[in-house]
This record gives C-alpha cells, sequence and structure tokens, in this order.
C-alpha cells in the first residue's frame, strides 16, 4: 500500500521553492513583454530602421541558406558580395532555431528581440538573487533592467540589445567560479554556463560590447579578489586561472567558426584598424539628454533639439531607483555608512564612470584613455557605454535595497510593485518612439514569404547586378524596405548597407563596365566587348558556389569576368581552360572564357571549425547528463533505499 504523501514530498524535492519562483518570474517577464510589443505580434507595427534594414536581411539569407542545406558563407547579393562567414552572427544558433520555424521575417525579428528582452529579465533576477536579495525584489529587478531606457531606446541595434542581454549572465556566472575557488569547490555548470554565454554574446551581440565586456570581467575578477585578499590563497586563485581557462577553451570551441570568420575577414575590411578620433566619438550621447531619467519622452522631437540620434538618448532607468539615489545621499548627512553601502558605492560610481564615457568628445575620458586601450578604438558610438551605466546604476541600487528591505516584507513589495509599474508605463509610453514603426506588417510578411522561392532575375540566363536601393522603383516590391534590398530580389546588388566597411572601394569607377549583368566580356586587350554574353543555360548560386553552364560568347571574347567580391578562397573548380582566376579592379575575378564556370567558395578552416564547434557542444552535452542527470538519477536511487 503505497503511502499518503509520497507523491507529494516527491514532487516537492523535485521543484524547489526557488523553481517555482523563477518559473512564476519567467512568467510574470513573458506576459510583460507580450503586453509591451503587443502591436507588432499583432502585425500592426513593426520594428525599424537597422533591425528591418540590416538584421533581417542577414538572417533572412543565413537561415534560407541553412534550410537548404548550404553553409551561408558567401552572400552575393549585397556589396558586390561580401564573405558572410565572417561575420558572428551568422554563427548564432538562436537565429538558427527562430529561422526553422519559417521564414524569418518581421515577426522572426520580433521574437528574437523579445526572447533577448526575456533573457536580459531572467539574467539579472538570477543575478540580485545570487546576491541574496528577496524573489520580489528581484523580478524587479529583471522588469527594470529589459525595459530600460538601452533596451527601448536601442531596439534597432539590435546586437547591442543581445550583447547586454548576456551581460548579466556573465557576470553570474564569474560570480560562481570565483565562489567555487575560494570554496575549494569544483562544478563543471559553471565552466560551462560562462563558456555558453561568451558563446551567445560573441556570436549574437555587437562586438563592441563584447569588447566592453572583457575588460568589465577583469575588474569585477580584480575587485573580488582584492575584496577576499585576507582569505584567500595562492591555491585558490590558481584554481580560478584553471576554471577560467577551461571556460575559454570550451568557449573557443564552439566558437571555432566565427573566431576563424572574423579572423579571416579583417584582410578585407577597414574596422581592423583603429578609428580616427572623430570617427571614434561618433554617435555620442548628449548631456542634454539627462531629462530621459524622468519622464522625457525619448522622441525624435527631443532628439532633435540635442542634435543627437533618437536612438542614443534615452537614460530611463525607473524614477524610484533615482529617488533612492537622493534618499541615499540625504541619509548620507545624519548616519555613518554601514556594510552595505560601500559595494553601492562602488558600483555606483563604476555606472557614473560607464556614463561619462558615453558623452564622447565631451568627457576626457573617452578620447583621452578609452580611445587608446586595445579592441575598444575600433568601435564607434560612445553611448553604448551608456547600456554599461544603467546596468551599474541598477545593481547598485538593488544591493542597497536589500540593506533597506530585508527585515519589512510589506517594504518589498511595495517598491516591487511600484517599480514594475512605473517602469512598465514608461517602457508603453515609448515604444513607438524607438522600437516599432506603425507600418502593415502583414503585408511585408506576405512579400518575404514569397521570396523564399524566388529564382535570380535573370538577362540571357544571367543574374542581373545593378545598384538596387538606390532606385526607388524597386522599393515597390518590398514595401517598406530601404536596403539590402538585392537579398530578397536575388539579384547581385552592387550596394546595400554593410556595417563592414571594404579596404578597397567597392567599383572602382567600373560600374559601367558591368552595365551587362553579373558577367563582364573582355576581349584581347581587355577592353570590355559589348553583348559579349550571347546566352547561358543554367545558373546555380548559393552561399557556397557559384555554377554557371552553357555559356556562349561572341567571337571577339578572349576572358569573362564574374562581378563578385575577389576573395582568397573563391576556387576555380573543373578548370577545362586552366589558369585560375585574377583580380579585375578589386569588384571582379577574371578568367579565360569558357562555356562552364564553377566557383567554390573554400575556407580553408571551415571544416577545423565546424569539427571543433560539434565537438564543443557535443562535450557540453555529455558534460551536462554526466554531472546532472545522471548525479541527480542516483541520488533518487539513493533516497529510495
Amino acid at each position: 500500500m503505497r503511502k499518503i504523501g509520497t507523491r507529494a514530498t516527491s514532487f516537492n524535492s523535485f521543484v524547489s521553492p526557488r523553481v517555482i519562483q523563477i518559473l512564476g518570474c519567467s512568467l510574470l517577464f513573458a506576459l510583460v513583454i507580450l503586453w509591451l510589443l503587443w502591436p507588432g505580434f499583432q502585425q500592426r507595427a513593426a520594428m525599424q530602421w537597422d533591425a528591418s534594414e540590416i538584421y533581417l536581411p542577414w538572417k533572412f539569407f543565413i537561415t534560407e541558406q541553412l534550410k537548404g542545406g548550404h553553409w551561408p558563407l558567401w552572400n552575393p547579393y549585397t556589396t558586390g558580395g561580401f564573405p558572410q562567414h565572417g561575420d558572428p552572427g551568422t554563427w548564432y544558433e538562436i537565429s538558427w532555431l527562430l529561422g526553422f520555424l519559417g521564414t524569418y521575417n518581421l515577426q522572426t525579428l520580433l521574437l528574437e528581440y523579445a526572447i533577448h528582452l526575456y533573457i536580459a529579465a531572467l539574467g539579472m533576477y538570477l543575478l540580485l538573487q545570487q546576491r541574496g536579495l528577496v524573489w520580489q525584489i528581484c523580478a524587479a529587478g529583471g522588469i527594470l533592467y529589459a525595459f530600460n531606457g538601452f533596451f527601448i531606446g536601442n531596439a534597432q541595434h539590435l546586437g547591442w540589445v543581445v550583447g547586454m542581454a548576456w551581460f548579466p549572465w556573465m557576470i553570474f556566472f564569474v560570480q560562481r567560479l570565483i565562489a567555487n575557488s575560494f570554496n575549494n569547490t569544483y562544478t563543471p555548470n559553471n565552466i560551462l554556463g560562462l563558456a555558453v554565454v561568451a558563446h551567445c554574446q560573441f556570436t549574437g551581440g555587437y562586438l563592441g560590447i563584447t569588447a566592453i565586456t572583457l575588460y568589465v570581467m577583469a575588474f569585477l575578477i580584480l575587485l573580488e579578489l582584492y575584496n577576499h585578499r585576507s582569505a584567500i590563497g595562492t591555491s585558490q586563485i590558481w584554481k580560478l586561472l584553471k576554471h577560467l581557462g577551461a571556460a575559454f577553451a570550451v568557449f573557443s570551441m564552439i566558437s571555432a567558426n566565427a573566431i576563424l570568420g572574423l579572423w579571416d575577414l579583417q584582410s578585407l575590411i577597414t574596422r581592423s584598424q583603429s578609428l580616427s578620433l572623430s570617427e571614434f566619438q561618433f554617435g555620442e550621447w548628449p548631456w542634454g539628454a539627462w531629462k530621459t531619467m524622468f519622464f522625457q519622452p525619448a522622441d525624435i522631437d527631443f532628439a532633435n533639439s540635442l542634435g543627437a540620434d533618437v536612438s542614443l538618448i534615452n537614460l530611463h532607468w525607473g524614477l524610484i531607483p533615482v529617488l533612492m539615489v537622493c534618499y541615499y545621499l540625504i541619509s548620507r548627512l545624519w548616519s555613518k555608512a554601514n556594510s552595505m553601502q560601500t559595494p553601492f558605492v562602488v558600483y555606483f560610481l563604476l555606472g557614473g564612470l560607464f556614463l561619462f564615457i558615453s558623452v564622447g568628445a565631451a568627457g576626457a575620458i573617452h578620447g583621452g584613455v578609452v580611445s587608446r586601450l586595445p579592441l575598444l578604438q575600433l568601435f564607434r558610438f560612445p553611448s553604448m557605454y551608456r547600456g554599461f551605466a544603467m546596468f551599474f546604476w541598477l545593481y547598485s541600487i538593488f544591493i542597497l535595497i536589500k540593506g533597506q528591505s530585508e527585515s519589512k516584507p510589506w517594504m518589498s513589495w511595495a517598491l516591487a510593485v511600484s517599480m514594475v509599474l512605473e517602469m512598465g508605463w514608461y517602457a508603453h509610453q515609448n515604444r513607438f518612439n524607438t522600437v516599432f514603426a506603425q507600418i502593415p506588417a502583414h503585408e511585408v510578411n506576405a512579400v518575404l514569404d514569397d521570396c523564399v522561392d524566388r529564382e535570380n532575375r535573370t538577362t540571357l540566363g544571367l543574374p542581373w547586378r545593378l545598384p538596387v536601393d538606390t532606385q526607388q522603383h524597386w522599393n515597390q516590391q518590398i514595401p517598406f524596405m530601404n536596403q539590402n534590398q538585392g537579398i530578397y530580389l536575388k539579384i547581385w546588388a552592387s550596394d546595400g548597407y554593410n556595417p563592414y566597411r571594404f579596404k578597397s572601394g567597392e567599383n572602382n569607377g567600373v560600374e559601367g563596365d558591368a552595365q551587362e549583368g553579373s558577367i563582364i566580356a573582355l576581349n584581347a586587350k581587355g577592353l570590355v566587348v559589348k553583348g559579349g554574353v550571347l546566352s547561358c543555360k543554367q545558373v546555380e548560386v548559393n552561399g557556397e558556389q557559384i555554377q554557371i553552364r552553357g555559356l556562349k560568347y561572341d567571337t571577339a571574347v578572349t576572358d569573362i569576368v564574374v562581378m563578385q567580391t575577389p576573395h582568397k578562397h573563391w576556387v576555380k573548380q573543373n578548370d577545362s581552360m586552366g589558369g585560375g582566376w585574377y583580380n579585375y579592379k578589386n569588384c571582379g575575378m577574371k578568367m579565360k572564357a569558357q562555356s562552364n564556370v564553377n566557383l567554390k567558395y573554400e575556407p580553408k578552416y571551415l571544416g577545423m571549425g565546424i569539427f571543433f564547434w560539434i565537438f564543443g557542444w557535443v562535450l557540453i552535452l555529455a558534460v551536462v547528463l554526466k554531472f546532472n542527470v545522471i548525479r541527480f538519477s542516483g541520488r533518487e536511487m539513493r533516497k529510495k533505499r
């Protein structure tokens, strides 16, 4: 006969109160996100600017290539051809998973944004819970972080959002590794967790955010070591270094493709070189935008009055946290510092430092110090530093709240509810300033669905090659899309917006040569033969190769130029004429005229990168199973005995 209460006891041992709290807060985060983004989910509005004009077309291309069984190595439809594999975002698995749900369209883009708002909220929740705060305050902290002015104001810069969404997770796992080192314990979950979230930030986020995060992590590790200097010895430091080294090794494996591709891309782009000071300080946060900290709408009218971009001005991190700072400063006049005030001051001042950096030329630190630090001088937009400012301000405020609300549960509830309501109201008021444009998204999505099966636009059987975004009549084909339309229209566009700038100017004055289309015919003297390509039977273009079959030429034609950006990884296969290909004015590959052309894009390291990528994820899965599922099962068996 089964004992009464056995099932309940088993359930309670599996689902702890902490798990129930996390599930409840996750539901709260999801509901708030759904409420805030409801117009977009109804397809009455859509994300705008860079999110829809750069991020969306690239993810559309990447996911469609993967679904077609091709690696998205080369993008032939933008800026004359671009090594897509060199952008780390090409290898972001979350985007892959979303793309396999259907066409990567405006709804998928919105869903990815929403998912990362949730990731940001949950990460802040767990970080504050690790600090010992009650769950109500932790939940409020998640809401305040995920819906502050940075995440709402910079929705168009989705890479910034992704990078900052994973930032609390980075601190969470680093703190756990430090604690493991102090306690002489070993938990592979924390090593693997740090590796995975670092991979997600690197591949999904803006590289500038990742570079800043490296400096922040180094500072926080040194700060923790200093705070525990009397209790930590050489053995603990070595153990921490070994744990960090193991995390870096796992990160390197699962990020191998992205790391190698980015390294390879440096030979083509200007972003591998330090920017000039004027370029480096482009996109600052203006001092006059401090009003958004309260109830000033971060709209276009206010941005214009400041002479700034509307995406770069929002600094709202909650009225109540601001009032808490004022309360603390006033109380300092009548009370002595307590144990909770020192970390508050450190983190709050760190946030102030980041805000001072974000003002760019208006502050000496950005131009005088940051511009000389390795990696950081490669990235514009000082305003992105304000995301770190708001994180550390919020983090410091919740440390302060912990000391003042632990003994008063009613205060925890009052603070949590009031902070959530105020932040939710402000985010709701500002969502159409920077997140959404009121357009019929369903119309755009219908066109994008039709583009999936679209064939390459051809003349005489050859793909079209022409400026697409500069021709206004093309805008009618993809409603409300003004950049990178060649990806949807399957046209070898010689224009398009690419955040990476090539070192050599695209076209180099030969655009007139390319009026024939994607192939230029040359005579023995190297002069263009107009109408030299008579016909072509078949063309196959994907992210790995370009195959052109059944070419016929005028008798004067001796050479041809395939108008794709020449790159060392292009290999001419089945070459009946011999000689390979040669760089033609930095915008095409010149070769002997022949009936069939088979160009395959083959980065030599790709096989090795894929091997390490697969091996890394298999290793993570195996370790997780061994140290969690199997260990949990063994513990349950021992309980039954």
